[in-house]
């Protein structure tokens, strides 16, 4: 390849590069500086509860499925989904595993990094409850009724 076709390809790159970056500047960032996840709490009734880690919210109150037949989708089906909070809690003085199975018709509130809550209403707990012994935790998983977002 000549000098020419090299200056006339190198000049084709910088404006392909040019058009791809004026291109993405376009579009907005929601990572851009802003926390999304990391530091997070858990209150039951009012009373917050030592997170350890690994919370996951389910809000949805439905789960759509596809449906394909041999010959094209069909469309999908839909069904009611539990919604739920479950997290790993450490084992600290006066957590009582007892009081947790007891746990009918509560309100838990899940706060997230990003600034959004999340409160499972009419919740109660799922029961068998499993101590590591190791990690000083136990995982908690609480189910309701409702599960309102509110963003922050």
């Amino acid at each position: 390849m000549d000098l020419l076709s090299k200056m006339r390809e190198n000049a084709m790159n910088r404006a392909a590069y040019a058009a791809a970056h004026a291109w993405l500047s376009t579009i907005p960032l929601a990572t851009g500086g802003v926390r999304i996840g990391g530091i997070a709490t858990l209150l039951v009734d009012g009373t917050q509860y030592a997170l350890r880690g690994d919370m996951r919210v389910q809000p949805s109150p439905t789960r759509r499925e596809g449906q394909a037949g041999q010959d094209y989708v069909h469309g999908f089906t839909e069904l009611p989904v539990v919604p739920e909070i479950v997290g790993n809690f450490s084992t600290i003085p006066g957590l009582s595993v007892n009081d947790i199975d007891a746990m009918t018709n509560v309100t838990v509130q899940a706060d997230l990094a990003n600034g959004s809550s999340y409160i499972l209403s009419q919740a109660w707990t799922e029961s068998a409850k499993e101590i590591d012994t190791v990690r000083g935790q136990l995982e908690i998983r609480w189910q309701g009724i409702y599960c309102d977002e509110i963003l922050g």
